[in-house]
């Protein structure tokens, strides 16, 4: 026993308490020791009819309870540093090891792999080898997705969460179907890209690529909350990847965007120039694959990259209340953020703060950042005192999830646990799509005066849709003549769509307010508004005067505001 010493004394009165309730009701213990008091057989081992006690345990049964509290211990660290070695960097290999779960440091050895140990129906697996349980816990927890959700107070929403997780490992099989729309999609986003960048050289455009997994990403958001009951969203993002968003996923017609880089269009007076294509907002209706009606605004954005935040959960609040929407499901609104930005800028922590606030709450917002790895030309080391560009998201207690943008199945996953979670709890939620950024801040920089090694680097990477489709080429899914198909619509859409921007020069176009607004119209030279008449009768001021100053029966007013109220009327 002298091995154990920690199961000695209290400790020993501690399990022999444990196990006294375990025999009473096993519900009423933690499943951890529930597990291993199932597995040990405890009572018929030890030769009594119930009055066993940690005491008069065996060596062997000792050293077994010990080893299968080292095995949870060792689950729990991987559940709560797992991240910390998953393959997240689309530019760099993932970590060989990580100082938190290594066996030394919980007593176990190599030799200890091939035992078999109770702690694996932790996992939901059942009794399993060390081995086994290291394998899942690497799938679940340091694959291509790594979690950030063991400091959420909130029992039921970790729980929930966990269950989730491990159930499937993290991990979602899709249908050939869903494969094929992804690799679309991903077409779809890179086509653009590349059109622009070949039609409009050097002219800025805040270009996607490197982050294009953020268009299924989006997608799989609006599917989901679509099936879930909501029929609007809010959507707040800056330049990076705005006009891929506006075109792909909002479905604003090429030539409107190709006007605005055109610039041949005559002028107006109510339509400015210059960097307005990546301010404007948007709006429109679409469709999910699902069948659902989904109404899409995008805010208008200012320079300030991150001041859209608080106008977006505005817009999103007062949406609930004229659908008198109380559960904060119809109307659900997201944030892109680009990962400098989100840890740099104190109007995040400002809105985050008031997220939870009964005056402010929307019901949840969900958080996609643009981990692009880079500020303007920043290091992240010298931009920021923290491990992960989100880590001020942990004030709120709720899940981060770290995506490699560069697997679009764990992204698509991702946003689907993402978007189940916010309309489960009503509670912000976080993706940190990490990925890269192609060229420069804008299209006008050189990225590799400043950052050679990583530019070295993406010069030599294939891009999302090439990894993707050499996947599904590889498991079958797709053929090279899907590949190409996909490739060769978008370039001949946009193709025609320049045709017809340069014929017949279209003004740029926007949609937002076409609803609730359309029939407001700007004030502008020879059209200035009326004077128009606001009095209102006399009697019907008196009325809602009386009704501003009227106490419900019953309730007691203090004697100074009472006076108030008199003296208001």
């Amino acid at each position: 026993m002298n091995e154990f010493p920690y199961l000695k004394s209290i400790n020993a009165d501690y399990i022999d308490e444990l196990f006294t309730r375990f025999k009473q009701d096993p519900d009423s213990v933690d499943p951890s020791w529930r597990f291993f008091f199932e597995g040990m057989e405890m009572g018929e081992k030890n030769g009594a009819s119930g009055s066993s006690t940690a005491q008069s345990l065996s060596e062997d049964q000792v050293t077994t309870l010990s080893s299968e509290a080292k095995v949870a211990e060792l689950i729990n660290a991987y559940r709560e540093t797992g991240s910390l070695m998953a393959d997240l960097d689309p530019l760099s290999p993932p970590p060989t090891s990580g100082p938190f779960v290594e066996l030394s440091r919980f007593g176990l050895a190599e030799k200890s792999l091939n035992r078999t140990f109770t702690a694996g129906k932790l996992l939901k697996m059942g009794p399993a080898t060390l081995a086994e349980i290291i394998a899942r816990l690497k799938k679940t927890y340091c694959s291509k997705i790594g979690v950030e959700y063991t400091h959420i107070g909130d029992l039921q929403s970790r729980q929930w969460l966990q269950d989730r997780m491990e159930a499937c490992q993290n991990r979602e099989e899709l249908d050939t179907e869903t494969q094929k729309f992804i690799l679309k999609r991903l077409s779809d986003a890179e086509g653009f890209e590349r059109f622009l960048h070949t039609r409009y050289v050097a002219q800025k455009r805040f270009s996607l690529e490197g982050g294009d997994s953020l268009i299924p990403a989006l997608d799989r958001i609006i599917e989901v909350a679509g099936e879930s009951g909501a029929t609007q969203i809010v959507l707040g993002m800056a330049h990076r990847g705005r006009l891929n968003t506006l075109h792909t996923l909002f479905g604003k017609k090429a030539e409107y965007i190709l006007t605005e880089f055109e610039e041949e269009y005559e002028g107006s007076e109510t339509v400015g120039v210059g960097d307005v294509k990546y301010h404007m907002g948007y709006s429109s209706d679409i469709k999910t694959r699902f069948g659902k009606d989904v109404h899409l605004s995008l805010a208008h954005n200012p320079s300030h990259l991150e001041f859209v935040n608080p106008v977006v959960e505005g817009i999103t609040r007062s949406k609930q209340r004229a659908l008198k929407d109380k559960q904060r499901l119809q109307v659900i609104p997201i944030l892109i953020h680009g990962d400098a930005a989100f840890a740099g800028e104190g109007v995040v922590y400002e809105t985050l703060n008031l997220s939870q606030i009964s005056g402010y709450r929307t019901g949840g917002t969900v958080h996609i950042v643009i981990n692009n790895q880079v500020g303007f030309t920043t290091d992240p080391v010298s931009a920021r005192s923290t491990t992960y560009a989100t880590d001020l998201a942990m004030m709120l207690e709720v899940p981060i999830f770290h995506v490699n943008g560069d697997d679009p199945e764990a992204v698509w996953y991702v946003s689907k646990l993402a978007m189940d979670f916010r309309q489960t709890f009503k509670k912000d939620v976080f993706i940190d799509l990490i990925c890269y950024r192609r060229y420069g801040h804008n299209e006008g920089d050189e990225p590799a005066f400043t950052q050679p090694i990583m530019y070295q680097k993406i010069k030599e990477h294939p891009t999302t849709r090439e990894i993707y489709a050499k996947h599904l080429l590889t498991c079958g899914s797709v053929t090279e003549a899907d590949v190409q198909s996909y490739i060769d619509n978008v370039t001949n859409h946009l193709t025609e769509a320049q045709k017809t921007t340069r014929a017949q020069k279209p003004r740029p176009f926007t949609s937002s307010y076409d609803s609730k607004w359309s029939g407001l119209k700007p004030s502008v030279a020879g059209r200035e508004l009326k004077a128009v008449k606001t009095a209102v009768d006399e009697g019907v001021l008196k009325s809602l005067i009386e009704k501003l100053c009227a106490v419900p029966e019953g309730f007691n007013l203090h004697p100074v505001v009472k006076r108030l109220f008199q003296e208001r009327e």
